[in-house]
């Protein structure tokens, strides 16, 4: 064997043992520090938070390729988690002036009346660089009219994995629906069957706003009835796709790489909740990349979907690797940490029509992350010997 294999063989199992160990020590002292308190339960059982929901996985760490062991973020894991107490010490306190910042996004989605023309108004927001502006009079009547609009036609959508719905809306306006998978408390233990959630896309629309990355497609959840709303309107591929379940209820598969019979959204209470996604105008070619750190493209696996009491740390691998933010985002997480993002995203999706749109416990997972990323961020400053290598 050649010097240089040897030495990454021992290098990858040097960083699997001691990730390990401070793993387990971590969960000895939190259990330890934590016996008297009050631990977060999962929603659907007894089990206490992992490591207080900080997680990386190395019970497959060997079925990894072994570049992939020697890649940057995957090193500086372990100088995230040596600046995290110091983070979490840090920025403890929500900053005072995250009720004005909240009241002013409130704003947008309670005015009414801003235009009669929703459709025309979201075309004009939609620029190469945002879709919305930063502050969008009129926000309040689109997503209205998304959420009750008359469905005009309905079909199946054939791209990507997920069941997805392609209607047309009264006055012209194309969108895409995404059906509820899973009830708002569940969490998803298996890494590789787990369908979208639809109330994430959802969040990630307020998200953007919030975090003044304003290039989430305009999204709101909305209840259909598949009887009166979308089979007298529907082709007929889409209503192939429709039947009773054993319950009465009605249920739709649709044609994607992941739809079978076996695995169908159904109403509840004859209702169908989900997502309505509006369509980028017609001018506008997204691309596709790939994250190669992101959900998975192979083959019958679907992507690690909807557990607040996991945290997978391996995704912040990339900003570990790279070490570069810009130095708006870094202020923004930083604005947002003390418990402010979860009360932001709180009262924004308050106002959506299917709220509550997340559990109190995914609202608490947010908060963890950002003292993650900002732990990340932490550790490339440590590493590049100050911020102006990092920060641009």
């Amino acid at each position: 064997m050649k010097t240089g294999r040897r030495k990454a063989i021992w290098r990858t199992l040097c960083f699997a043992v001691t990730l390990a160990l401070t793993i387990f020590l971590r969960k000895i002292i939190s259990n330890l520090r934590n016996k008297s308190a009050m631990p977060l339960t999962r929603l659907t059982d007894s089990e206490r938070v992992l490591s207080e929901g900080e997680f990386y996985v190395l019970k497959n760490a060997f079925n990894y390729k072994e570049s992939q062991h020697e890649r940057t973020g995957l090193r500086m894991l372990p100088a995230l988690y040596k600046h995290l107490p110091a983070i979490r010490a840090k920025y403890s306190v929500m900053s005072p002036q995250i009720p004005k910042f909240i009241a002013e996004l409130k704003e947008d989605l309670k005015e009414r009346g801003i235009t009669k023309k929703p459709w025309k108004l979201a075309r004009q927001w939609a620029k190469p660089t945002s879709l919305t502006p930063a502050s969008d009079p009129g926000l309040g009547d689109v997503l209205a009219a998304l959420s009750t609009a008359n469905i005009t036609t309905a079909d199946l959508s054939d791209k990507g994995s997920q069941l997805k719905i392609i209607l047309k809306l009264e006055g012209g306006q194309t969108v895409i629906f995404k059906p509820m998978r899973y009830s708002r408390d569940e969490s998803l233990e298996d890494a590789y069957f787990t369908f979208d959630r639809h109330n994430g896309e959802i969040v990630a629309f307020h998200l953007s706003r919030v975090l003044d990355m304003r290039m989430a497609p305009l999204t709101v959840g909305r209840k259909i009835s598949l009887e009166t709303e979308i089979l007298p309107v529907s082709t007929k591929r889409l209503s192939d796709t429709v039947f009773r379940n054993e319950d009465g209820d009605l249920c739709i598969f649709g044609n994607c790489v992941y739809c079978s019979k076996k695995w169908p959204a159904c109403e509840k209470d004859q209702y169908l909740e989900g997502a309505v996604i509006t369509w980028l105008p017609e001018h506008y070619i997204s691309s596709e990349p790939h994250h190669p750190w992101g959900r998975t493209y192979i083959k019958n696996k679907l992507a690690d979907v909807g557990n607040a009491f996991v945290d997978w740390m391996d995704i912040l691998a990339p900003v570990l690797q790279c070490c570069r933010m810009r130095r708006t985002t870094y202020k923004k997480l930083v604005f947002l940490s003390g418990g402010g993002l979860s009360q932001a995203m709180q009262e924004l999706l308050a106002f959506d029509p299917v709220a509550p749109v997340l559990t109190p416990a995914h609202l608490r997972a947010m908060d963890r992350r950002v003292l993650h990323v900002l732990a990340a961020m932490e550790a490339c400053v440590a590493a590049k010997g100050g911020g102006d290598g990092v920060l641009f």
